[in-house]
C-alpha cells in the first residue's frame, strides 16, 4: 500500500500524460482497496478512474473487491463519470460466476435508462460470465491441473 500511496501521489501531481496512464492502470492491476477509496480524488482523470477500475476487475485477487466497490460506489460516480458509467457493465466480464452475474444483473438492470444502454447492453456480459461460469463448472478441475506446477 506504501508504495501504491506514492505511486497514487506522483500520478496526480505529474503533468506528463503518458505516464498518468501507465501509472492508472499499474495502480488498477496491483493498488490494492485502499486505492479504490482514492477514486473520488479530484485530481485524478476520468479515464485514470476507469483504468484503476478496471484493472481491479482484471486482476482475480482483487476482482471481488472492486466489485463489491462498484456496488457500494456506482450512484456516487454519476456526478464524475457520468456516460462512462455504462463501460463498467463490460469489466465485470472478468467475472465468473452464477452469483456474479446475479450481481451485475442486479447492480445494472434498474440503471439501464439512465445509463444510455439498451437490454442487449446488459445481456452479452451477463452470458460471458454465465458462459465462463459453465465451463467453469464443467472443465475448472481439469484446468487447474493442467496448469498447476509439476510435482504438487
Amino acid at each position: 500500500p506504501a508504495l501504491a500511496d506514492r505511486l497514487f501521489e506522483a500520478l496526480v501531481q505529474s503533468d506528463e500524460p503518458l505516464f498518468r496512464r501507465q501509472a492508472a492502470n499499474a495502480l488498477g492491476l496491483d493498488g490494492g482497496r485502499a486505492i479504490l477509496d482514492r477514486i473520488s480524488d479530484k485530481r485524478l482523470q476520468n479515464l485514470e478512474a476507469t483504468a484503476i477500475i478496471s484493472g481491479m476487475f482484471a486482476n482475480p485477487a482483487t476482482r471481488d473487491q472492486a466489485m463489491t466497490w462498484l456496488e457500494r460506489n456506482l450512484d456516487g460516480l454519476k456526478p464524475r463519470l457520468g456516460g462512462l458509467l455504462g463501460q463498467f457493465v463490460s469489466i465485470t466480464t472478468s467475472l465468473c460466476s452464477e452469483a456474479d452475474a446475479k450481481r451485475v444483473e442486479t447492480l445494472f438492470r434498474p440503471r439501464l435508462a439512465e445509463l444510455g444502454m439498451g437490454e442487449l447492453d446488459l445481456a452479452r456480459p451477463l452470458g460471458t460470465i454465465r458462459q465462463c461460469a459453465a465451463i467453469r463448472a464443467k472443465r475448472g478441475a481439469e484446468v487447474s491441473a493442467a496448469l498447476a506446477p509439476a510435482g504438487r
